[in-house]
């Protein structure tokens, strides 16, 4: 009885179907206006997932990104989306250096007293970070981002529509997010 066989047989046998996608939906902009209004009181109730809010809004960062970004990967009004070897970080797509506005570097600065080891969201640990990161910013921003499976990504998403919006090109936008290929930003961020 050979079940290494057996197995390698039925996936032959099997076909695997990658399902697809549905293209994002714009989101409600009046939705999108009352969660602007709602910020001052998310920095007051929860300092990390508003740091981890203006990074995905006004950055368009990575979950993954804002959980390890730290103050000096800000240089000259930019952060450094580069790989990192020494911090085991790794970007997902494209390196690149994402424009920081000076007020929203103001306001992410203004929370540095709560961090601890250079990082940008405050947290002791990196499963504080973690959690403000993924799951309270994520339930929060459901609050007015509905029937989306990843609510906070929605933001990533604003972001470089918004560079649109405001006369940057599709080549600009996809140096922003830094995606490997035009057509993905064309796709996903460009609705």
């Amino acid at each position: 009885f050979n079940v290494t066989g057996m197995a390698e047989r039925r996936e032959m046998a099997e076909s695997v179907e990658t399902p697809r996608r549905s293209l994002p939906r714009p989101l409600d902009m009046k939705s999108l206006g009352k969660m602007e209004a709602a910020t001052p009181a998310l920095a007051d109730s929860d300092p990390a997932a508003y740091v981890a809010h203006l990074l995905f809004s006004r950055l368009g960062l990575r979950n993954i990104e804002i959980v390890n970004a730290r103050t000096h990967w800000i240089s000259d009004g930019n952060i450094g989306i580069v790989d990192r070897p020494e911090e085991d970080f790794f970007p997902k797509r494209s390196e690149g250096w994402v424009p920081i506005a000076p007020d929203v570097l103001a306001e992410i600065m203004r929370f540095q007293s709560l961090c601890i080891d250079g990082y940008l969201v405050p947290g002791r640990t990196a499963t504080e970070r973690h959690l403000a990161v993924y799951r309270r910013h994520s339930r929060w921003v459901s609050k007015w981002i509905k029937d989306r499976t990843k609510t906070s990504y929605e933001l990533r998403r604003y972001a470089g529509s918004r560079l649109l919006d405001m006369g940057a090109t599709i080549f600009e936008v996809r140096d922003f997010l830094r995606h490997r290929d035009v057509q993905t930003t064309q796709m996903w961020y460009a609705y």
